[in-house]
């Protein structure tokens, strides 16, 4: 499954020109593995470096950008929003991957399982084991997107993928990936990693 150049250069710039986040699904086409950009709606602001977008309805693949003004990473709520279980949901295992464009690149959360409710206590954990990680990630490329920080994105992906898949309830279904904008060449499409 691949998004196309096209649909990336659009994204790129919902990203460089709003203020704010988009949202919206990765549409399916039989008998193609491309992947089409719909653009369901723009979200609100909620504060310094803070916004957030939510679909009206939950489809195997959904996405959302975070703004030039916005963290360049997923928040707590992004990965536990993949993992819980929603009302909207089209069926109760979607969404399988949520795709979260940013100024660095593309993350990928992904859960393809039965979503269910989560427990309080565990999602207070994992919130705050998350922040912590990622205020460190905020911390390290303060000056910008180094070599020292693609390295240090890589071992936060494998922590929080590990973090999460301690739970018994997830059988080791929970993961992660960043793939960053210069390593994604010109006019080139993006192959999901968990499609």
């Amino acid at each position: 499954m691949y998004i196309t150049a096209n649909d990336l250069r659009v994204i790129r710039e919902l990203i460089l020109n709003k203020d704010v986040e988009a949202c919206g699904f990765l549409l399916e086409h039989e008998n193609s593995d491309r992947l089409t950009l719909y653009l369901e709606k723009y979200g609100e602001r909620l504060g310094p470096g803070r916004g957030s977008c939510q679909t009206s309805k939950y489809t195997k693949y959904i996405w959302h950008t975070h703004s030039h003004n916005l963290l360049e990473y997923p928040s707590p709520q992004d990965i536990y929003n993949i993992l819980k279980w929603h009302p909207n949901n089209v069926e109760n295992n979607f969404p399988h991957t949520s795709v979260v464009f940013t100024a660095w690149g593309i993350w990928e959360i992904s859960f393809p399982h039965a979503k269910f409710t989560l427990d309080q206590n565990w999602l207070h954990f994992l919130h705050k084991a998350t922040d912590r990680v990622f205020h460190g990630l905020y911390h390290i490329t303060r000056e910008g997107l180094s070599r020292n920080a693609l390295k240090y994105i890589q071992s936060i992906v494998n922590d929080i993928q590990a973090l999460i898949n301690r739970e018994p309830a997830f059988d080791n279904a929970f993961g992660m990936s960043f793939t960053a904008w210069n390593k994604i060449r010109q006019n080139s499409s993006y192959f999901l990693k968990f499609a």
